[in-house]
């Protein structure tokens, strides 16, 4: 009957409109096999590298949640440089749409932010060696904070949303003024806003512009860094219940812990949930946390559960982590490992 009840949520995907807002990314990924040591200095060199272009950071949410069968509309900023005509390229071709319509702001002059990830082909195994990173963390203008929300009041004029997931990876786009106007717009619509936090150490003040939201979704390393507790192996739910404290969410707080699985901790009660992990051959933990981001906001807008919307969120997560870079859950796979 419990995967009976799972497969109809996953079964619901289909159409589910939810807003993504957050930082968005080119990821470039080049894999190749090495030819020699450089006479240069103590380097492999990589020959004719294979070289591959994915969405990231929010962007990877939207992904997950277009694999899934959703439709989610994308909110984020680009500069104007060639990375940022890849991003919108990559978008256009792969999921066969026209974009312009959604809450994306070309900003003149700024750098589109990118993840270049250099990897070995060792034949039986590929391995990430390096990864550089490009970007550009000065907060967006209030003026295009304004142009986004604009269109999103413009998109959703006549069209109801039940879920707003908000992707940190602080890098400018979550301003305080976009951020409360959000959530503002979600208290008119009667939504929910959820949140993958990135908190920055010694720095934990830019949380509060998040008061209010419903849920929200650190991993274990980031719940270490908001609540200030340290993890000894015993006192995850000491943590847990300091950022309940902290964040101040309507709903939940779920700390994801990687292969041992998620807790969710209750804001109405002293509740703590534990989600086992499933046992996986890990290839690759790329982007997990876009997945379980993706696939709980899908869940949660077919008005499923919370419990069960993390319970599918961690399966999706380990079908994630066997696959190699930043890559995506199909409704597929998951109804398969419901039955």
């Amino acid at each position: 009957m419990y995967k009976e009840r799972l497969s109809g949520i996953v079964n619901k995907f289909e159409g589910q409109k939810v807003i993504l807002a957050g930082d968005l990314m080119l990821d470039i990924s080049e894999t190749g096999k090495i030819r020699k040591v450089s006479p240069e200095d103590a380097c492999f060199v990589i020959s004719n590298p294979r070289i591959d272009h994915y969405l990231g950071g929010v962007g990877n949410v939207f992904a997950n949640i277009m694999s899934l069968g959703g439709d989610p509309y994308l909110c984020g900023v680009i500069g104007d440089d060639e990375n940022g005509k890849k991003l919108m390229r990559v978008l256009s071709e792969k999921y066969k749409g026209d974009f312009s319509n959604q809450g994306i702001a070309v900003i003149p002059g700024r750098q589109t932010t990118i993840k270049r990830r250099s990897h070995v082909n060792g034949g039986h195994y590929i391995r990430q060696i390096i990864r550089t990173d490009f970007e550009d963390v000065h907060e967006i203008s209030d003026s295009i904070s304004e142009f986004i929300l604009m269109n999103i009041e413009e998109h959703f004029k006549n069209t109801q949303v039940s879920i707003i997931a908000v992707s940190d990876y602080a890098k400018g786009f979550l301003t305080q003024v976009f951020v409360q106007e959000l959530i503002f717009f979600a208290r008119k619509r009667q939504a929910k806003v959820i949140v993958d936090p990135k908190p920055l150490s010694g720095d934990s003040n830019k949380l509060r512009k998040f008061v209010d939201c419903y849920g929200f979704k650190p991993n274990l390393e980031e719940a270490e860094v908001i609540s200030g507790i340290k993890y000894d192996g015993k006192n995850l739910k000491d943590i847990g219940k300091k950022c309940l404290e902290i964040l101040k969410p309507k709903g939940f707080v779920l700390v994801t812990h990687g292969k041992n699985g998620m807790y969710i901790f209750n804001a109405e009660n002293d509740d703590v949930d534990y989600i086992p992990g499933k046992e996986v051959e890990v290839s690759d933990i790329t982007g997990a946390g876009d997945t379980v981001l993706g696939a709980l906001a899908l869940s949660l807008s077919t008005g499923a559960a919370l419990i069960d919307a993390a319970t599918i969120a961690n399966l999706a997560a380990a079908e994630k982590v066997k696959k190699r870079g930043t890559a995506t859950v199909s409704k597929k796979e998951l109804v398969d490992l419901l039955e």
